[in-house]
């Protein structure tokens, strides 16, 4: 059976109908370094909302003071 040059879902086969174990590693990289790259994208997404949810928390309480304070001025 002969084995085309590939298609837009699949890597370029060399000659023989093969891919090659330097284009193998060099797919083994980028597919490590896109794995790298994401868990470090979900680390930064984590960080900020514990981050955002803490001013949240801040904000409220700081809200919640100044209503307090508010109505024991008025009063």
């Amino acid at each position: 059976m002969k084995v085309s040059g590939g298609s837009s879902n699949n890597p370029p086969a060399n000659a023989t109908g093969t891919t090659t174990t330097t284009e193998l590693e060099a797919l083994q990289k980028q597919h490590v370094e896109k794995v790298l790259k994401i868990q470090e994208l979900k680390k930064q997404i984590e960080s900020t909302k514990v981050s955002l949810e803490e001013e949240e928390k801040k904000n409220t309480k700081e809200s919640r003071f100044s209503i307090a304070r508010v109505r024991h001025i008025i009063s």
